[in-house]
C-alpha cells in the first residue's frame, strides 16, 4: 500500500483578503441594521484545516491588525467585532482573537476577551 500527501503553495492577495473582509463587514452591517439591539457583537471566524480548506486569513503574514481597525472604522461600524482565527494544519493547533469595538463598548468587549487564550483588542474612535 502506498500514501501519499499533496501539499501546496497558494499565494493569497491581501488586497482581496481586505476586499473580501470589507464586503462581509458592509452585508453584516446592512443584515443588522435594524435588530432593534442595542450592543451588537459580529462574529468573523477564520478556519484553516488541510492542506485545501483555507479561512480567509490562513496566512498569518496577511493578518493585519492596523488594517482592519482601518476598514471598520471606514465602516462607521458601531459594534463589537470579533475575529477568530483557528489553524489546524500544524501539529500544534492554534487559536487567535481580536475583538474591536467602539469605546462605548469597552465593558462588553472586555467579557469577550475573557473567553479566549490568545486575544488583544482594540478600541476605535468612530
Amino acid at each position: 500500500m502506498f500514501a501519499g500527501k499533496v501539499l501546496t503553495n497558494f499565494n493569497f492577495s491581501k488586497e482581496a483578503v481586505y476586499k473580501k473582509l470589507k464586503t462581509v463587514l458592509k452585508e453584516k452591517k446592512k443584515q443588522h441594521k435594524d435588530s432593534g439591539f442595542d450592543n451588537k457583537i459580529i462574529f468573523l471566524d477564520s478556519e484553516s484545516i488541510t492542506e485545501f480548506y483555507f479561512g480567509l486569513f490562513a496566512d498569518n503574514r496577511i493578518y493585519d491588525k492596523y488594517e482592519i481597525e482601518r476598514v471598520c472604522q471606514v465602516l462607521h461600524l458601531k459594534c463589537i467585532v470579533c475575529i477568530t482565527i483557528r489553524d489546524y494544519r500544524g501539529e500544534n493547533p492554534f487559536l487567535f482573537a481580536h475583538v474591536i469595538s467602539p469605546e462605548e463598548y469597552q465593558a462588553e468587549a472586555a467579557q469577550l476577551m475573557k473567553i479566549f487564550p490568545n486575544v488583544i483588542s482594540s478600541v476605535l474612535e468612530i
